[in-house]
């Protein structure tokens, strides 16, 4: 707990003030009580000249937080953990049901529609900020 406490404030202080990733559309739903795994959507765009490479994600209020992707196998669908997200500069990474998508797991309070969840992201180009907002 200590640990991710001090990498979100870490995170906050060293976001840089021009950041090269733009969230768009960023939310995820109000989980039911007790849900202890959350998935969250967005769009993720590159404004840099560079292509920027997400290599982790820590959540505010999450234990851990995952990039994943939904694999069909033989008719059976199944998430596959994504370890390096490149987006190509000008270019947005979907994030959204059914597809690509960010794993939010062991929520450390309630979380009610309306409410806002910052998302770190660590990528070649520094940290980056996202702000969800929790929809009903």
């Amino acid at each position: 707990m200590k640990r991710s406490i001090v990498c979100s404030a870490l995170c906050l202080l060293s976001v840089t003030a021009q950041a090269d990733l733009q969230c768009r559309e960023a939310w995820l739903r109000e989980p039911p009580p007790k849900a202890s795994v959350l998935a969250g959507y967005a769009q993720l765009h590159n404004t840099a000249a560079k292509p920027l490479i997400i290599t982790g994600v820590d959540v505010a209020g999450f234990e851990r937080a995952e990039i994943h992707r939904t694999e069909l196998k033989a008719g059976v669908a199944r998430m596959v953990s994504v370890e390096h997200l490149t987006i190509e500069p000008n270019a947005s990474a979907i994030l959204e049901p059914g597809a690509m998508h960010m794993m939010l797991f062991r929520p450390r309070h309630t979380l009610h529609a309306g409410d806002k969840v910052s998302w770190y992201f660590t990528t070649n180009q520094g940290p980056q900020r996202c702000t969800a907002m929790v929809e009903k």
